[in-house]
């Protein structure tokens, strides 16, 4: 195993699950900017497969909710996924980079939302 892939390797397996969501979020990111950028440069199978890469994220991010502990927040969640898995299939058929635009910043209010729950809760925790 390479350094690189180690370091992966313990940064998921050492992450709270708050940390594990910013993962998540954070690799659909890096996807959907690759996805713009096929469309961009015209590359219909490389923006089809980024796409396709993002689309389980949200399939697992919206499967890990747990409707119990805050059920007004998590049926928000829900939706936001829901629009998003079916957003990438009409971005993916159509090359709309408006579409993928729109998915990037969804992807980002969730990204820096929870990104401001882990912070809050390392602060809480007492560790840095």
């Amino acid at each position: 195993m390479s350094a690189i892939d180690q370091y992966r390797s313990n940064r998921v397996h050492g992450a709270t699950p708050g940390e594990l969501v910013v993962l998540l979020l954070e690799t659909a990111d890096t996807r959907l900017v690759a996805a713009r950028e096929h469309m961009e440069a015209g590359r219909r199978m490389a923006w089809i497969a980024e796409l396709a890469r993002v689309r389980p994220i949200y399939l697992e991010l919206m499967l890990a909710l747990d409707h119990a502990t805050a059920p007004e927040l998590t049926r928000n969640l829900h939706g936001t996924y829901t629009w998003a898995i079916q957003r990438l299939g009409e971005v993916g058929r159509t090359g709309d980079v408006g579409g993928t635009e729109a998915l990037l910043r969804v992807n980002n209010t969730l990204l820096d939302a929870f990104r401001q729950v882990v912070i809050a809760g390392a602060e809480a925790e007492g560790t840095p």
